[in-house]
């Protein structure tokens, strides 16, 4: 199994440095930032919602984004925020409901694209209270069509809910005990719990799933999906080998594919914990390089546009508060790194 080490952050500058040293320093700084270091933009509000956690774009102008707190996937323009110009309780489709018609929470963790299809994933974590919810354990995918500023949301084939069964049953996953970390009375947020947060296409068609929790001896889990269309036409998922990541204690929130490398999101499994940060993986065995901290923000949502050749990234922040605020006061931050 490939263990992919990511480079550390810098070190931070002390005030006791010569002053000939430290402008030195400053100098190669000014220079690093004007060859091609990431940049942030200024936070963009969008409301309506507060718990984005999982997002794709739809064409170059619009993002589909869905809440895991209230199931609802709403459509914003990409830029200017503001509120969503379209969007649909999930919940409300009998195809996600469990048999019997009973609706519970799908906290919804990640979405992917893979050509015309939008795959969404749930937590397949427990609750709080480390109960076991079968409502959240589903893929499934959707289409988006926009037809002159209207937008059609529709469900593609139909619901997983295997998945949990074939982590259990594949022997490469054995040694990370799943089973266990998704047992009764653990929490996704307790240590060694389970919270898959982040999902997204690979070059070879496949899906990508990241794990905020459980971190193997402190390593960050990936598994892949060979055969994602497939599993909503009723086959069983195909996994592949798992890859870790040395994220210097941190999971997975988010990943995406640009051209052929991923970006991701690497954060802490508990709410309150190490801050989280932007890392670059070109795939395969090479390590994933570290690109900046994200501070003051809750990190949980990558977004890539196809206009952008990969200069710019969208990053989508969960704002949610407890107790929830009503629709009108809800909002979540977004912000634009430029490389």
């Amino acid at each position: 199994m490939p263990s992919l080490l990511a480079s550390s952050a810098p070190g931070k500058w002390t005030r006791f440095l010569p002053l000939c040293v430290l402008l030195g320093a400053l100098g190669s700084m000014v220079v690093a930032a004007e060859s091609g270091a990431p940049r942030m933009s200024a936070i963009t509000n969008y409301t309506g919602s507060a718990d984005a956690s999982g997002a794709v774009a739809v064409g170059t102008t619009h993002f589909a984004v869905v809440d895991d707190e209230d199931d609802f996937l709403r459509i914003y323009r990409r830029n200017g925020g503001g509120a969503p110009v379209a969007g649909v309780c999930l919940s409300d489709w009998r195809e996600l409901q469990l048999p019997g018609g009973k609706k519970k929470e799908l906290d919804l963790e990640g979405g992917a694209r893979l050509g015309d299809t939008i795959f969404w994933m749930g937590s397949h974590g427990n609750s709080k209270e480390g109960k076991i919810t079968p409502g959240r354990r589903q893929l499934f995918a959707t289409t988006i069509r926009e037809t002159n500023g209207t937008f059609q949301i529709a469900l593609e084939g139909q619901p997983y809910r295997r998945l949990m069964e074939d982590f259990l049953e594949a022997p490469q996953l054995r040694e990370f005990n799943l089973g266990e970390a998704a047992a009764a009375g653990r929490a996704p947020k307790d240590e060694g719990g389970l919270n898959l947060e982040g999902m997204c296409a690979t070059v070879e068609g496949h899906l990508l799933l990241g794990f905020r929790n459980p971190i193997p001896r402190g390593r960050a889990l990936l598994v892949p999906i060979l055969n994602p269309q497939e599993t909503i036409r009723g086959k069983r998922a195909r996994l592949g080998n798992p890859v870790q990541f040395d994220l210097q204690g941190r999971g997975i929130r988010d990943l995406v594919l640009v051209g052929k490398e991923y970006f991701l999101i690497a954060g802490d499994y508990r709410s309150n914990g190490l801050p989280s940060q932007l890392y670059r993986w070109a795939g395969g065995l090479e390590p994933a390089r570290w690109l900046m901290d994200l501070p003051h923000l809750n990190p949980e949502v990558l977004v890539a546009y196809p206009d952008t050749g990969g200069a710019q990234l969208q990053v989508l922040s969960d704002d949610g508060q407890k107790p929830s605020l009503p629709p009108v006061q809800r909002k979540f931050r977004s912000v634009v790194i430029q490389f």
